[in-house]
């Protein structure tokens, strides 16, 4: 074994770190303003108002002073020591000898030194300090640029590339256990970590293998692939609401409104298409009408209108140009790219299953290895059963191998198309691709980053060579001097038979000393007859808690409980949304079925809470070939100015229609509902 390479110094092994470079003593505070000298030294009585002729100072040269004290808008947010030095050298230079134009750019470190002005008491008591100080304002204003935008812009980065990181460490984490994946090293001065996470890996696929045999209606439900055509028929109505005074009357009235109808799947096409129908008290009220495909993307109201309108994806900010919807509403090819982003339609759907998450899994333990490659790795103590494993990192290693991480997860992975959707309207906004707006905002900012950031990784490892615990700790390697600052990032690791769980917790503070803090767990539980996974996110920052949850629990005979939660508190109670269900997944020959026992939509409302409770069932079928529908569409951008007269007025047509059912219906529930 390496011995430079597998050691630390003794002081490190004692626990007392390493002595670290110093920062240079910062200077000595320069005395107060009101050591330094002021404008009104020179005695009034000695200075008349006329001694300054106006000629002597040319209008375009010196701006109006406004009818306030000038003094106020070049005032800094705090005085320093620089900038009344810088106050009372500029006083000793006679005007007349500093033109406009021979003043030096102020130093970016110290912006007050120059921008502070001569004080405000003494050039508001005559006319000439007063035209003095106007001069002094105008050469300075004009000398230093004002209002510097890069470190906010700095900062913002900085909360992307954090985001970013976070999510590209969390993923790769949870799918490597998720699925058994982990890496394998051939390096010899790695063997006993290359064993260990071998096992370990190994381990994980036998809990999952032992899993699925004892549980075969799992097996059936999860290994369950849709084909190449499928339809399925779904209905999905209220049936309660509670929480509130009246709700029971309007239960009465809403009961059965919801929708109902059918999707159809052309995996061949990558086409969806939906025929769906609103209802109002189980009666039919609306279609709707919807076909989506890589270069088609249709929608229409068939009980108002035969009109169902269609763009092409990849070309309407071109179509929109000089047609005559863009006429008649005054939308733009930008108006259109900031709502939808650059929907070219080339990206596929994301399909994250079982294989496509294994593939995720690889990709990172791939470059999860490079990674571990390059780590100093220290043997600790044994205890209780688990021999420590210390891997620290350097901050050049932490970099390289995290840009490879976002650059995969972004922009190779299963779930870019995700992100593709996600960031497709901002990236349009910065008038760039999804590819060049990662690859100049997330990996660019990533390479231009001064990584000041050191990490260690710990591994409890047993007798079996099973990775048992972990932790990992990222902090700075030196205080930040000044602004924003990430604090630290911790993950927790705990592998027992058949229970993962993961913890990790990020602390940052902004430029005005706020703190963010982000918090996340993760757990996969495969016991006796229950697969479950559960996760929770958690963010605090400005006096603001948010929450993000789910949990999915899947038992053997099919059943399926699951809870997402969407949750913000700003101090006078949640806000947000819970939606919680039961339901039962029955395989059949060609197809499933999934039928919901509870299907329950809490709303809060600053701690207030209304129930609704739903009915649903879906019904899929599997087909030999397609069952898209395919209607006739309509080009939004060919139609001509009578076209569109012509649609409005078969919708107005359909309205009125639409408008006797409506109240129709609510006539017959009210009459209904009445006690005589």
């Amino acid at each position: 074994m390496d011995e430079n390479k597998n050691t630390v110094p003794a002081e490190e092994q004692a626990g007392n770190p390493a002595p670290q470079e110093t920062a240079a003593p910062a200077q000595e505070p320069v005395k107060a303003q009101a050591e330094a000298p002021q404008a009104e030294t020179v005695p009034q009585e000695t200075v008349p108002q006329e001694a300054v002729p106006q000629e002597a100072v040319p209008q375009n040269a010196v701006p109006q002073a406004p009818p306030q004290a000038p003094t106020a808008v070049m005032d800094p947010p705090a005085a320093s020591g620089a900038s009344e030095t810088g106050t009372a050298q500029q006083e000793t230079v006679p005007q007349e000898t500093v033109p406009q134009n021979a003043v030096p750019q102020a130093p970016s470190q110290a912006p007050t030194a120059v921008m502070d002005p001569p004080a405000a008491s003494g050039a508001s008591e005559t006319g000439a300090v007063q035209q003095e100080t106007v001069q002094q304002e105008a050469v300075l204003q004009n000398a230093v640029p004002q209002a510097p935008q890069a470190p906010l812009k700095k900062k913002n980065k900085g909360l992307i590339i954090t985001i970013a990181v976070l999510a590209a460490a969390l993923i790769a984490l949870i799918t490597a256990v998720a699925t058994g994946v982990l890496p394998v090293f051939g390096n010899g001065h790695l063997a006993y970590i290359e064993s260990a996470f071998e096992a370990t890996a190994a381990q994980k696929k036998d809990v999952h293998a032992a899993f699925r045999e004892s549980n075969p209606e799992y097996a059936a439900w999860a290994d369950y692939k849709s084909g190449d055509f499928s339809e399925t028929t779904f209905d999905l109505t209220l049936r309660s609401i509670d929480g509130f005074d009246g709700a029971q009357e309007l239960s009465s009235l809403l009961a059965g409104t919801g929708i109902s109808g059918t999707t159809a799947t052309d995996v061949t096409t990558h086409s969806v298409e939906f025929d769906a129908t609103l209802l109002f008290s189980h009666t039919p009220l609306l279609e709707l009408y919807g076909h989506f495909e890589p270069e088609l993307a249709a929608l229409g109201i068939p009980s108002m209108s035969d009109t169902i309108f269609s763009v092409n994806p990849k070309t309407m900010y071109d179509d929109v140009e000089g047609s005559v919807f863009s006429q008649l509403f005054g939308i733009t090819a930008d108006d259109l790219r900031g709502m939808f982003g650059e929907l070219d339609g080339s990206a596929d759907p994301a399909e994250m299953d079982i294989e496509s998450m294994e593939k995720m899994g690889e990709e990172f333990a791939e470059i999860f290895k490079g990674a571990l490659a390059e780590a100093k790795i220290t043997k600790g103590d044994t205890t209780a059963g688990l021999t420590a494993y210390t891997l620290t990192f350097t901050s050049e290693t932490i970099k390289k191998y995290t840009t490879e991480s976002v650059k995969y997860l972004f922009l190779d992975s299963p779930l870019a198309a995700v992100y593709r959707t996600t960031f497709a309207a901002q990236a349009a906004q910065s008038g760039m691709s999804y590819d060049q707006f990662i690859q100049q905002e997330l990996l660019g900012a990533l390479e231009e980053e001064n990584f000041n950031i050191q990490g260690e990784l710990t591994l409890g490892i047993d007798k079996e060579k099973i990775i048992r615990e972990m932790v990992m700790v990222l902090t700075p390697k030196l205080a930040a001097k000044e602004g924003g600052s990430f604090d630290e990032f911790r993950l927790t690791g705990v592998n027992e038979q058949d229970e993962t769980t993961f913890t990790a917790s990020f602390t940052m503070h902004d430029d005005y000393n706020e703190t963010l803090e982000m918090a996340l767990t993760f757990s996969e539980i495969a016991a006796d007859d229950t697969y479950n996974i559960y996760m929770c996110f958690d963010v605090a920052a400005y006096e603001i808690a948010g929450e993000f949850s789910f949990d999915f629990v899947l038992g053997a005979d099919g059943t399926i409980s699951t809870e997402l939660a969407v949750t913000a508190d700003e101090g006078y109670g949640e806000n947000g949304f819970v939606l919680s269900s039961d339901a039962v997944c029955a395989l059949k020959t060609g197809g499933r079925t999934l039928a919901f026992d509870r299907l329950d939509l809490d709303i809060l409302d600053e701690g207030e809470k209304i129930n609704i409770h739903l009915d649903g069932t879906f019904d899929t079928n599997e087909y030999t070939s397609s069952q898209l529908q395919n209607r006739p569409t309509s080009d939004l951008f060919d139609m001509t100015e009578k076209d569109f007269v012509d649609v409005v007025t078969e919708m107005e047509d359909g309205a009125n229609e639409l408008q006797q059912v409506f109240y129709g219906v609510l006539f017959t529930l009210m009459y209904g509902a009445m006690p005589y």
